[in-house]
């Protein structure tokens, strides 16, 4: 079908029958051609397709209605071929699965830019990134609003009044929140292993405020990462309801201070880390960046990458940790020198505002010793090498 479009305020529902696919294509050059939604409801049966194979946002736009069927799970939408699919203006309600790139082709993309209303998510349904190995690069979604223009919501994406699961993202691919202000989503994020490395990468900042038990052990958190990367870059800030890191990589980039926060109501830990690397000013360690971590760090294992000028005990990368610092066994430092490194120099990798239990693992023996000092609440390196 090349083109479905609402006309008017359409009231009705077009069925997709059980197990039937519903493919929407365009016509090259004629943008009236593709997904214009704008009202009513296209309902999925269980296993029926909506397909939106090829075409940028200028094709494929869903500005209000519903997608799926509210009153069950099941049912999916596509958007394949490379296509772009940008929701605006007011979706009420997905209650379908969102698969984007389910084709394998790669460079598929679901786009949240300019709501004027909140889109609800019903029952169990996800949005999935799918993975690939094409070069037409990683499937996208992308968080690309301006929330700070007149008209417009930061919350939205929720999970609806009447969703009876925790409905999630599945990354495969690539996440970008990016433009003005902070988007807010319900949806929490799990990132898994790829032929891409499944990416969240935070160009602004990004509130979570839901959770779910990813690893059937309740340990409920906005974002699982088992591999892949967080980033944040600049002065981007990640606000949720706990991060489970047990794989992959958390990184800043630039020297400003980026920051994970809490969610308001969330009295957990806030990072919990027993794998993977963190790394801060990761594109450029020279810039000198620090990771505020406003809440509590269990850090069990994995490694921070600390960089320090050699010639310069007041520059290096850190961790500035508002809460406790709860370390065990398998957690690892390593200090990394930026130029010729001095002797007596005295630098801090980490600062706590909390209480300290136990000691981490330290490989850096032959330049450096390490210090624990519980009154000034800080971890101090020494430049002692002869």
């Amino acid at each position: 079908m090349a083109g479905l479009k609402t006309v008017g305020a359409y009231t009705a529902t077009l069925s997709i029958g059980t197990g039937i696919t519903l493919t929407v294509a365009r016509i090259s050059n004629d943008t009236t051609t593709g997904l214009k939604w704008a009202s009513g409801t296209i309902s999925t049966g269980t296993d029926a397709v909506l397909n939106i194979n090829g075409g940028d946002e200028a094709y494929n736009t869903w500005k209000g209605g519903i997608i799926g069927d509210t009153m069950m799970s099941g049912g999916y939408m596509y958007v394949n071929g490379g296509a772009t699919l940008r929701i605006s203006h007011e979706p009420l309600a997905l209650a379908a699965n969102i698969i984007i790139g389910q084709d394998g082709a790669g460079g598929s993309t679901l786009e949240f830019n300019g709501q004027t209303g909140a889109l609800g998510v019903y029952q169990s349904a996800f949005i999935r990134i799918a993975d690939t190995t094409d070069d037409a690069g990683p499937n996208r979604l992308l968080f690309s609003g301006d929330v700070t223009a007149v008209g417009t919501v930061s919350h939205g994406l929720q999970k609806a009044a009447g969703a009876t699961n925790n409905p999630y993202i599945d990354n495969f691919g690539t996440i970008i929140r990016s433009n003005s202000g902070e988007y807010r989503s319900d949806l929490p994020i799990r990132n898994n292993s790829s032929y891409y490395p499944a990416t969240l990468d935070l160009q602004s900042s990004f509130r979570i405020s839901g959770n779910k038990d990813f690893t059937n052990t309740e340990s409920y958190v906005s974002v699982y990462q088992a591999a892949g990367k967080v980033i944040l870059r600049g002065a981007s800030s990640l606000t949720c309801q706990g991060i489970l890191m047990i794989g992959g990589d958390l990184q800043t980039y630039g020297g400003e201070g980026a920051s994970l926060s809490k969610d308001a109501g969330y009295n957990g830990n806030l990072l919990t880390m027993s794998g993977g690397t963190i790394t801060v000013s990761a594109d450029d360690p020279s810039t000198y960046g620090k990771l505020t971590i406003n809440g509590n760090l269990v850090w069990t294992g994995g490694t921070f990458q600390a960089y320090v000028n050699g010639g310069d005990e007041d520059e290096r990368t850190w961790l500035d940790i508002a809460g406790n610092l709860t370390l065990g066994a398998g957690a690892h430092l390593n200090i990394n020198s930026v130029g010729a490194l001095s002797q007596g120099n005295w630098y801090i990798p980490i600062k706590y505002g909390g209480t300290r239990t136990n000691t981490l693992t330290f490989d850096s023996g032959d330049l450096f010793s390490i210090y624990y000092d519980n009154d000034s609440k800080a971890i101090y390196i020494h430049s002692d090498f002869m």
